[in-house]
């Protein structure tokens, strides 16, 4: 049954995010972007993802008390063939890198080096945050609680829903390695002199000298690795379930999740796209 019921590949769920546009609605809105506005099109994106990294922590810690949801049955006593924790490590991965760049000295949040990038971007372009307050505003009232909702912040004990996280945490990592990757080289291509400006400045974020271009630069890489932890998380979750249901409607519930948080990005994104430029 579990060979069956396996999210077989990343290309599996390439496929399943390619009917949706958020990414190409993230490209035409950097595209069409000019000197005046890339700064706060880009802060807007920095400020959009700054609770990730918290919803992905809440995830693993829920999926880790679910210790009669997993087990091996090739163990006998309940003492042992708890595998919970062993789902939760390959969602906590990606906190991890979150909570603590692990490639720089003073080990820098990820939020920091976003952070950072927003410091980098003002001393260049010289807007100001105060200019920005009502698209911010509407970011956090829009967006905030659905972020929280699909990494089961606020659910107690519906398994459901937890899939359903698992699927939005799959979902968000393959597409953010996307979005880095469209940003990084629109950036080269489109914005040569900032991007040097970036990799060459360093700013202070709460006592630490912090690169402002490391958050665009790392996470053209580190999202794919993240993937694959959550993809694995997933395949875990459907060999050691134990639950009720079917282990083809736990799958489903994944699915379910990846395509939430697809709809959920493409609404960001036609929002930055009408209102980023």
């Amino acid at each position: 049954e579990y060979k069956e019921e396996k999210i077989k590949s990343t290309k599996d769920v390439q496929e399943l995010l390619g009917k949706y546009p958020g990414n190409r609605l993230f490209q035409k809105a950097l595209e069409e972007s000019d000197f005046e506005n890339i700064g706060p099109t880009l802060v807007k994106y920095v400020y959009f993802n700054r609770l990730f990294g918290a919803g992905v922590a809440n995830l693993a810690s829920k999926f880790a008390q679910q210790t009669d949801l997993f087990r091996d049955k090739e163990e006998i006593s309940v003492l042992w063939s708890d595998r919970s924790q062993e789902v939760a490590s390959s969602i906590f991965a990606a906190a991890i890198d979150e909570f603590g760049d692990r490639g720089l000295p003073s080990h820098p949040t990820h939020r920091m080096l976003a952070q950072a990038v927003v410091k980098g971007l003002s001393s260049y372009s010289g807007f100001t945050l105060d200019d920005m307050s009502s698209d911010l505003r509407y970011i956090h009232t829009t967006f905030d609680k659905k972020v929280c909702d699909g990494y089961a912040v606020n659910s107690i004990s519906d398994e459901r829903q937890l899939f359903k996280g698992l699927g939005f945490h799959i979902g968000s990592e393959l597409l953010a390695d996307e979005e880095f990757r469209i940003l990084d080289r629109t950036l080269c291509q489109k914005y040569p002199s900032l991007l040097q400006h970036l990799e060459d400045t360093f700013v202070t974020i709460s006592g630490n000298s912090v690169p402002a271009y490391r958050w665009i630069g790392i996470h053209t890489t580190v999202e794919i690795d993240h993937f694959d932890h959550a993809l694995h998380a997933a395949n875990l979750a459907l060999q050691f379930y134990s639950g009720k249901q079917q282990k083809s409607e736990v799958k489903q519930q994944i699915v379910e999740g990846v395509e939430e948080f697809a709809t959920f990005q493409e609404g960001f994104m036609n929002y930055l796209l009408k209102h980023g430029t």
